[in-house]
């Protein structure tokens, strides 16, 4: 009974053996749920990104349990954009979360959902912050202090449902202990997120994000990630290969023309990307390439 009371989560599911298929993808809060789990099943952090993100030996469940490590290389692109302790916002989510997620997705297999659904989202209260504001033509960061009023934003937990919600079809299940393609008679009929809440949350719509982080990885001369980020992003539906081929063109187009010249186009990208306190910004700047 006390090991069925531990592995039971906010959302209702309980993750024990017999209850689940072997090597089911596992999302939620970590804050909430997720370490407490990781902990109880002593599972063991990522290192690397791997191809196929295999299960860990002894292990029956599949966690997304980076390293620090992992992290900060992948959202620092191996500290050749940004330097010190930094990392690209967001970047992590593109080169990681997408391909552990997609591996499932594309299979239509369902995702274990070990958080309530109300933790997708978080409120940021109204605060002064810095915001970077990347100058393609200079390749040169600048800094300016913005006020901000309080706004609803996707947590990582709710970033993973909006990605298999809307370029997934996937939908939260009638109990929420798990995500299932639409066509599921388990489905839910309604949604958890609208399809603005990733613009709310990163200041670009999903297409164009997917665009940014492609263009940083050309441009760490990491073309292989890049084109994995793109088509892991979209996926291979009809509807979007031609957004894929586009994303890939104009990204490679631009990442050539910087390697060539030496100077970046006249886009100025205002997004608070690079995520560092104000207290530590002096420690981080954007390498001129």
């Amino acid at each position: 009974f006390t090991n069925f009371l531990n592995s039971r989560t906010s959302s209702g599911l309980v993750l024990l053996q017999g209850n689940h298929t072997k090597n089911l993808r596992v999302i939620g809060s970590f804050n909430n749920d997720l370490r407490r789990q990781i902990g109880r099943l002593n599972f063991p952090s990522i290192n690397r990104v791997d191809r196929n993100f295999p299960l860990p030996r002894g292990q029956h469940f599949n966690f997304l349990n980076d390293s620090g490590d992992l992290f900060h290389k992948t959202g620092s692109l191996q500290n050749q954009l940004v330097r010190g302790t930094g990392t690209v916002r967001g970047h992590f989510f593109f080169a990681v979360n997408i391909r552990w997620l997609n591996l499932h997705a594309c299979f239509g297999r369902p995702i274990l959902v070990a958080s309530e659904t109300k933790d997708a989202y978080t409120t940021l209260p109204p605060q002064r912050s810095v915001l970077e504001i990347y100058d393609f033509k200079n390749g040169s960061t600048i800094s300016k202090f913005q006020k901000r009023n309080s706004r609803r934003i996707l947590t990582g937990f709710g970033k993973e449902i909006w990605y298999l919600e809307w370029i997934k079809n996937y939908r939260v299940s009638k109990d929420g202990t798990k995500m299932v393609p639409a066509s599921s008679s388990d489905a839910r009929t309604g949604l958890v997120t609208n399809y603005t809440d990733w613009e709310q949350t990163t200041n670009l719509d999903f297409a164009n994000d997917t665009q940014w982080h492609c263009l940083l990885e050309l441009e760490a001369g990491n073309e292989e990630i890049a084109r994995n980020i793109v088509n892991d992003a979209l996926g291979q539906e009809g509807r979007n290969r031609q957004l894929i081929r586009t994303i890939l063109s104009r990204s490679r187009s631009r990442a050539n023309s910087i390697s060539r010249n030496g100077i970046r186009s006249k886009t100025v990208r205002p997004a608070d990307y690079v995520n560092v306190p104000v207290r530590n910004f002096s420690k981080l700047r954007v390498r001129k390439r």
